[in-house]
């Protein structure tokens, strides 16, 4: 369990309206300084008179006029803080000195701002100008956007920046809905943002039959920097922007969009997003940015900024763009097992070798829908799976990291295709895969991590002509009966692990349904 201290107290990012952020950061100060007689005294170091200047830059914003007590405070406020479970604390500090200069990033500005005039501080801001405009724009395979599609854009547009994040549930059409801002923004340089070599394809081809244009690639083998639209691989930029040696391919840009960024609090993605100097647009899209067990969200508003959008499971279902899903959780008892080594060790013997817990899969497949997929976490889980299925007279095929490209296509087409009645793999295909044919999505991992869940479960979210709901299975693992604070390790690590993932369930709308 990992514990958060942010900000020094827990926060809410979306606190404020968009509309009313731009009003507290720019108007406020005259209204101050007009309530105080022209003279406010700061409350952080009792200055009479004097004003902090916040110029907002498109990747870090820089502090000036600020006194030594008003820096100090700023150090403390910009820090993210954490104890990991084993009791350890770590300290990240969001902002940077860099020439004598305070920097932090420029997504965080509103709540900077905000905070210091809590505390009585005098700010005034100087916003630098968006170098991006939006033009009018239809798709050129003539297919229009979904009204809640519409219903971003028209947020982005209204925005006092476009920078934030487009948090719509998956199988929404989020890729669509990148491919359609490359349109928009039509006069300017666009760097899409993705997390793998296959979605970097993928992206590449939606956005030709959205624009008519064929980005380039970084990444998954190539780098070709100079089109219009680049579709980039985030590890690869990651490894750019900490050589130092590709700042002219990063100033390019005036456009970044984001594909799941849940993933932009890691160190690599997060160093190449304030790479992007020149990039007054920033928008990031993901169904689970809020959902890192890490509480690393901040990060991920520090380099795009508040959420401007929103469109959850419950209203795509509603709106038919989603199939309805249907959750059940079958129950596992477990006796207490020994620890033997670290918990990956423990994993591997009494997770993806668990006899019982294997069983229970195995029904719940034969029971199942078809086609099927059946999501564990290890290779050696998936093989065994694939084993007993196989056993048990159920076809089915095996997918990890170390499968050739072609062996996985075939599999993916063999499973829209519905000739394949169950496929089997690690979190290899837990995002970007849309396989609308997909009836039943089977979580076998024993994990607790609420993205992993989410974003495995919603393999399944697509509507077909035939198909208007799925289901989704997962194992109740429950323990011997032990309790605190006497609990068994063993049978504390699965009874938790599956009340989170419960927990991941009931706040993306997958209600439990009777077995």
């Amino acid at each position: 369990m990992v514990t958060v201290r942010l900000f020094k107290s827990t926060v809410s990012y979306d606190m404020y309206a968009t509309r009313n952020w731009l009003w507290r950061t720019v108007a406020m100060p005259a209204q101050r300084r007009n309530m105080y007689g022209g003279n406010p005294r700061c409350a952080l170091c009792g200055t009479l008179g004097k004003i902090m200047h916040i110029q907002v830059g498109h990747a870090y914003a820089k502090v000036e006029g600020a006194t030594a007590a008003q820096e100090a405070w700023l150090s403390k406020f910009l820090r993210f803080c954490s104890t990991s479970h084993r009791g350890v604390e770590q300290s990240h500090p969001l902002y940077t000195r860099r020439n004598a200069q305070f920097l932090f990033p420029a997504g965080l500005y509103g709540r900077v701002v905000k905070a210091l005039r809590e505390e009585g501080v005098d700010v005034s801001v100087i916003l630098r100008p968006v170098n991006a405009v939006a033009t009018p724009y239809e798709p050129k395979n003539g297919k229009p956007l979904y009204p809640h599609q519409k219903a971003a854009v028209e947020a982005i547009l209204a925005a006092p920046r476009p920078r934030g994040i487009i948090r719509h549930a998956t199988g929404t059409g989020k890729g669509t809905l990148i491919a359609y801002l490359c349109g928009l923004y039509a006069q300017s340089n666009v760097c899409v943002i993705v997390t793998s070599q296959r979605l970097a394809r993928e992206m590449r081809e939606r956005i030709k039959d959205v624009t008519g244009e064929t980005p380039g690639i970084v990444g998954a083998g190539f780098c070709e920097t100079t089109t219009r639209v680049v579709v980039a691989v985030s590890a690869t930029l990651g490894q750019w922007a900490t050589s130092g040696k590709h700042q002219t391919f990063f100033n390019r840009f005036a456009v970044v969009l984001g594909d799941e960024v849940h993933g932009a609090a890691g160190d690599g993605y997060y160093r190449a997003l304030l790479k992007f100097q020149n990039a007054g647009v920033r928008l990031g899209l993901s169904a689970t940015h809020d959902g890192r067990s890490d509480g690393r969200t901040v990060f991920i508003h520090a380099v795009f900024g508040p959420v401007l959008h929103q469109y959850d499971m419950g209203a795509a279902t509603r709106d038919g763009i989603l199939a309805a899903p249907t959750l059940r959780m079958p129950t596992v008892y477990h006796r207490p097992y020994p620890i033997r080594g670290t918990y990956a060790d423990w994993e591997r013997e009494f997770v993806a070798n668990n006899v019982s817990r294997n069983a229970a899969i195995v029904r719940a497949v034969e029971a199942a829908a078809k086609p099927a997929i059946v999501f564990v976490r290890l290779e050696e889980h998936a093989c065994v799976l694939g084993a007993l299925l196989t056993a048990a007279g159920v076809e089915n095929a095996v997918v990890h990291g170390r499968l050739e490209a072609r062996a996985l296509d075939k599999s993916l087409r063999d499973l829209e295709l519905c000739t394949l009645p169950v496929l089997v793999s690690t979190p290899l295909l837990r995002q970007g895969v849309d396989i609308p044919a997909v009836r039943t999505v089977i979580n076998a991992a024993a994990m607790k991590a609420v993205i992993d869940t989410i974003q495995k479960v919603g393999r399944g979210s697509r509507k077909a002509a035939s198909k208007n709901s799925f289901t989704v299975v997962d194992i109740r693992d429950v323990g011997c009966g032990c309790a605190k604070p006497n609990q068994h390790t063993s049978c504390r690590w699965f009874e938790s692990h599956t009340d989170e993932r419960c927990k991941a369930y009931a706040k993306y709308g997958y209600a439990m349904s009777p077995l």
